[in-house]
């Protein structure tokens, strides 16, 4: 597909961190969840195989700076990255949909992008 002249991109993106009910990246110590080590060996293995596991935090600044594209607007969204949302209300379970896609989709992108530099046992790190 072409991009016309006038038209629109919409470019959505993640950042390998999970944050807390203060929307602050949760430090990854022994204390963290399973979820935020686990996203932080995502980041790292995104980052040995020569990706940019920051690209979502950059987007906009690589768009700005871009001679092809003329006023970028910049949204931020925050969702849930599991399904830990107890509400039973039409929201809650929204939120919980996300998270149920979110974390179904990441808990196999580490493993096809780590198995050649991660030293770890996926049922030790997530608790089974």
């Amino acid at each position: 597909m072409t991009l016309k002249p006038g038209g629109l991109v919409d470019l959505t993106e993640f950042d390998f961190r999970v944050y807390g009910l203060d929307k602050r990246p949760i430090p990854i110590d022994e204390r963290a969840s399973a979820l935020a080590r686990w996203m932080h060996l995502a980041h790292q293995a995104v980052q040995q195989q020569g990706g940019e596991p920051d690209a979502a935090n950059h987007l906009y600044e690589w768009v700005r700076n871009h001679p092809s594209f003329e006023q970028p607007v910049y949204r931020h969204w925050w969702f849930q990255t599991s399904t830990w949302n107890r509400g039973q209300d039409p929201e809650s379970r929204r939120q919980n949909r996300y998270g149920a896609a979110m974390r179904d989709d990441i808990l196999v992108r580490p493993f096809i992008a780590c198995v050649p530099v991660c030293d770890f046992h996926a049922g030790d790190l997530l608790g089974f």
